[in-house]
């Protein structure tokens, strides 16, 4: 009769840690692709933008603000870069841009977080934060562990921040 309540309690005590297993929310995945507003700050400039990620690797960048800015678009494949003025394509030496830059530093820190080379901490307090270095210098990237969303990408060493807003 002990081996029996013994043997029941045992069960009994692994469906509870079970069941306390299964209400924890599950983190999403890294989001493969998506759109969503950026408000860059670069040193003593600033930038609102549209970020469009179709595929890890692909990016699109619109700028929206500055309404001087509002015609340039940047994309970005692999190591190609291309700036577009007004629907003209600019050659790199026409293309030297600061906010082309500061993108650039975050398409570098995306590429290490998809790569599995950045360091992941895990997740506190709603979030999980993704650190590494890349040419800009070191970098934190932010998401939200319930949405799996960007929040904030941070350079220090290069004066750049980018906020996330607007996911869709």
């Amino acid at each position: 009769m002990k081996k029996l309540l013994a043997a029941v309690a045992a069960v009994l005590l692994l469906l509870a840690a079970g069941c306390q297993n299964s209400q924890e929310k599950e983190i999403p995945p890294l989001p493969e692709s998506y759109s969503a507003n950026i408000n860059l700050t670069y040193g003593n400039s600033s930038m609102g933008a549209v970020f469009t990620q179709s595929a890890p690797g692909t990016y699109g960048v619109d700028v929206i603000e500055p309404d001087i800015l509002d015609p340039i678009s940047f994309s970005y494949e692999g190591e190609k870069t291309v700036t577009e003025f007004d629907g003209i394509t600019l050659g790199e030496e026409n293309a030297s841009i600061p906010q082309k830059d500061a993108c650039s530093m975050l398409i570098e820190a995306l590429a290490q977080v998809y790569s599995g080379s950045a360091t992941e901490s895990p997740p506190n307090n709603g979030t999980i934060t993704y650190s590494g270095v890349i040419d800009g210098g070191s970098f934190t990237l932010t998401r939200s562990s319930q949405s799996g969303n960007w929040i904030e990408f941070t350079v220090n060493d290069s004066e750049l921040d980018i906020l996330f807003s607007n996911f869709n």
